[in-house]
């Protein structure tokens, strides 16, 4: 195993999770867990296809339990269709930095980025497809968890926004005949001179 791969998988297994379990430690002093509590009661009880139901499996899945004051974090993560990972949480911190801008939630999870150096090209992506797509940071927690999860990812629209992003930064990257590039310039200066 290369040095390179172990730094990887300290970064990702060891040094990530150390980061978010301080974060939810102190989250949780000072947060209502009887909310949240209560919270994952409606989640358990949620009817199938709905964003309540599909945040159960998750949390389920990953066996963690809502953290207060980062519900609608979580509710994120199902309706952008993002994983409990490092690398999905960067995407979904590049995507909602783009969708509802700086906040206190992006910002912190941005941190996070010392951890994923090889996230940091993807990342101007994600943000320009958060803010192509409709605005999501002000959904409701309680009153988004009986929505049809299905259409809701597909009023979000995040495979559009993507493509679209996508061409944007393709378009960006092609060079027009023409036109020099900042290197070209350089290289036609020293020329003169």
């Amino acid at each position: 195993m290369s040095i390179r791969h172990r730094w990887r998988t300290f970064r990702h297994q060891v040094a990530f999770p150390t980061q978010l379990a301080f974060g939810v430690f102190f989250l949780k002093l000072f947060g209502d867990e009887a909310a949240c509590e209560r919270q994952e009661r409606l989640l358990a009880a949620a009817k199938v296809g709905t964003v309540g139901w599909a945040l159960h499996r998750l949390l389920h899945k990953h066996e963690v339990r809502l953290v207060p004051g980062y519900q609608g974090h979580d509710l994120k993560h199902v309706l952008l269709q993002f994983d409990l990972t490092a690398t999905d949480e960067m995407r979904m911190q590049a995507f909602m930095t783009g969708n509802a801008g700086l906040s206190t939630e992006t910002f912190i999870g941005l941190l996070f980025l010392l951890w994923t150096p090889e996230m940091w090209n993807e990342l101007p992506r994600w943000v320009l497809a958060g803010r192509l797509a409709p605005p999501i940071g002000h959904l409701d927690f309680e009153q988004t968890l009986e929505r049809d999860v299905v259409q809701l990812r597909q009023h979000i629209g995040m495979n559009a926004a993507l493509s679209k992003a996508d061409a944007m930064l393709r378009a960006l990257r092609h060079r027009r005949p023409g036109r020099p590039r900042g290197g070209d310039v350089v290289a036609q200066t020293m020329q003169v001179a």
